[in-house]
């Protein structure tokens, strides 16, 4: 890579590059393989003529990825009706790209997703740190959450007979951005695999039911592409994902952040955990 130009660093490992007047991202990973599976990722992407993806600039460092800048772009909104429509509208035309790829000839790449396996290891992870974790929430809640996890895994039903697809992998608002004109881009294919779309579509439920309410049949009624969602994969709702990757992520934030973080991590899984019993419910009886 050109080592000329302007370097500034916004994270541990993007950097943001100026040069002959343009900039641009560059994000380096850690090994070659994840930088080759983006790569890979965008390649047939723009084969497939997928237009909300920013292009990836070739580069002689394996393993790096440069984008163009994204400028006067901001992140979505989950909490706006609109952004998650529009969100929800990507994702469904991002797995729609299996009519045209054949993304399980990839795996070399692109791990398979086993949605079910995953939630079981975060909660046996959870289990483990049980006791660091009542310190701040209280045995109860955590005894909640743990029963709550262990009861959906086991009224999950696993998605047949459907050609697998691409799934992004982290849904995160931060991975959609929204540009002044109202189109979103789909960024960081880091995580991306192969997999079925209803787990990622769960993924992204789970992501914006606290911007609802967890009300999950005002989700549904406001969201058309929703409605045809099949009734029995809902019950992959009742997991409490995000509380138990949010307990597990206070390890690695800084000291002098913890407290803060903690705080507000209790209070949201209160108020989630008030709301659970309705909407264990709701995911069972959705007609």
């Amino acid at each position: 890579m050109n080592q000329s130009g302007i370097f500034r660093r916004v994270k541990p490992n993007v950097w943001q590059w100026t040069i002959n007047g343009h900039n641009y991202s560059i994000k380096r990973y850690a090994n070659k393989g994840t930088a080759d599976k983006v790569r890979i990722v965008h390649q047939q992407l723009k084969k497939a003529s997928f237009p909300n993806i920013l292009p990836v600039i070739a580069s002689d460092d394996p393993t790096a990825i440069v984008q163009p800048w994204a400028s006067n772009v901001r992140a979505v909104k989950f909490n706006r009706i609109e952004e998650r429509t529009k969100t929800l509208d990507l994702l469904y035309k991002l797995h729609a790209t299996n009519s045209d790829i054949n993304w399980s000839e990839f795996g070399v790449f692109l791990p398979q997703y086993d949605l079910q396996l995953k939630w079981q290891d975060r909660l046996s992870k959870f289990k483990a740190k049980k006791e660091q974790i009542a310190r701040f929430l209280g045995e109860p809640a955590v005894d909640q959450l743990i029963i709550y996890a262990e009861q959906a895994l086991k009224s999950m039903q696993p998605v047949k007979n459907k050609k697998p697809t691409i799934l992004h992998g982290d849904v995160v608002h931060h991975n959609f951005l929204m540009t002044e004109k109202g189109k979103v881009y789909l960024i960081d294919f880091d995580l991306a695999a192969v997999g079925h779309a209803e787990d990622e579509i769960i993924m992204w439920m789970h992501r914006v039911l606290p911007h609802v309410d967890y009300n999950l049949p005002k989700l549904l009624e406001e969201q058309p592409l929703l409605q045809g969602f099949p009734k029995e994969h809902l019950l992959a709702i009742r997991y409490p994902n995000e509380l138990l990757r949010e307990w597990l992520y206070v390890d690695v934030i800084a000291t002098q952040r913890k407290a803060a973080f903690v705080e507000e991590l209790v209070a949201f899984t209160k108020v989630a955990l008030s709301s659970w019993p309705k909407l264990w419910y709701d995911s069972g009886s959705v007609k």
